[in-house]
């Protein structure tokens, strides 16, 4: 139905209102993305119709880092609780006062566990703007009856990892180790999308026992330079200008951040601006980089 993974506010609005009363066999579901500290903004202003996707819920809570992507159990479940269908047409936004941060992730996830018809809304600070239909009250976050148990939701079936759009600490300290053996063939690039002054090791965590810096040869592509005044993604030539002056070539692609988030906002970034590589998402990204990794795995901006 949506022909990129960005789909801009006046297409969404005219499919989304054209898709109402949902069709049983192809339903357009909005996916309000964001973590429990955001509920009151979703609340005060969402689409009608939305679900909230609770990234401190659905997550998998058994490693020391935030945000890693849950067993395919507990995406199976937590799907299941919100109503949501492998057929659906997924429709994912952030709230207005955040532009563009956590739903790119999300619709990463979904991507991750199979769901195919899955897309980003750029962005719902234009669709509000535009005064395209929104609401306010609770933010549906569970499909319940009104004796309290879940409704008819079908069962979400439980999927499998697409391992070709991840990469683990080990495998990638690999591809490191392999890199140095052959420095004259870059084989892959790795793209960190923190602020400069965090790639750098200019300025620090809060946490002491996180150290500064970056993987050896990673290229800083901070999320606000993907941004536009908007908070939405920038246009496709923007985009291709920029990673032209960063460098990024068509090479296979490691995605990293400060907790595997904005990571995906770049993965969208690049596909709009029809880079085709593989790419693969560092889920712990720096937060477990940067604890566990001996001194010579981390660069700094003197060296």
């Amino acid at each position: 139905m949506f022909a990129s993974t960005l789909v801009s506010p006046p297409d969404f609005h005219e499919a989304y209102s054209q898709s109402r009363p949902h069709n049983d066999l192809k339903r357009i579901v909005p996916v309000a993305a964001g973590r429990t500290a955001h509920i009151p903004f979703f609340n005060a202003n969402h689409i009608p119709g939305s679900v909230f996707f609770n990234m401190d819920i659905i997550r998998n809570p058994d490693t020391p880092y935030p945000l890693m992507l849950p067993t395919p159990s507990t995406f199976s479940t937590e799907l299941f609780k919100l109503g949501l269908r492998p057929s659906d047409i997924v429709v994912v936004y952030d709230a207005a006062e955040i532009g563009t941060y956590n739903a790119p992730r999300v619709a990463w996830m979904f991507r991750v566990f199979g769901h195919k018809n899955v897309h980003v809304l750029n962005n719902f600070r234009l669709y509000h703007q535009l005064n395209f239909p929104a609401e306010s009250g609770d933010i549906v976050s569970l499909v319940l009856s009104s004796s309290g148990e879940l409704g008819d939701a079908e069962t979400y079936p439980i999927p499998e990892i697409d391992q070709e759009m991840v990469i683990s600490r080990a495998d990638l300290q690999k591809l490191l180790a392999t890199q140095n053996e052959n420095s004259t063939d870059s084989t892959y690039q790795i793209l960190d999308s923190r602020t400069n002054t965090l790639f750098t090791g200019s300025e620090g965590y809060s946490d002491p026992s996180i150290q500064r810096g970056h993987i050896p040869g990673a290229v800083n592509i901070p999320l606000s330079t993907v941004l536009n005044e908007h908070g939405a993604i920038k246009t496709p030539s923007e985009l291709k200008a920029l990673f032209e002056h960063s460098g990024v070539s068509e090479r296979p692609t490691i995605l990293s951040c400060n907790s595997g988030v904005t990571a995906a906002v770049v993965d969208v970034a690049l596909t709009e601006s029809e880079y085709v590589m593989p790419k693969r998402l560092y889920d712990g990204s720096w937060m477990e980089w940067g604890k566990v990794s001996s001194a010579e795995l981390i660069a700094k901006e003197e060296e």
